[in-house]
Order: structure tokens, then C-alpha cells, then sequence
């Protein structure tokens, strides 16, 4: 989960102004060596 969040880079997002709201494994995909893929769902925020 790590890597996925590092690749997320989530400060660059939340100044641009969307935010996370849900995150968690995607249904019926995996990565090669066999690991979870992470599913994230943002949102635009209105300031």
C-alpha cells in the first residue's frame, strides 16, 4: 500500500483540490509478482 501511496503523490492532488474519499482493493486485478492493487477514488473539493 505503500507504494501505491507514494505513486498517488497526494499532495500534488490536494492542491490541484481533490481529496481522497475511498480506497481499497480493485476488484479482479493484481499485479504481476501477485499483490493487491489499490482502487482509490477521489474527489474535486470546492474551495
Amino acid at each position: 500500500m505503500t507504494e501505491i501511496r507514494e505513486s498517488l503523490n497526494e499532495p500534488v492532488f490536494a492542491a490541484l483540490g481533490f481529496a481522497v474519499i475511498a480506497e481499497g482493493p480493485a476488484e479482479g486485478f493484481e499485479t504481476p509478482d501477485g499483490g493487491a492493487v489499490v482502487e482509490v477514488e477521489m474527489e474535486k473539493r470546492l474551495f
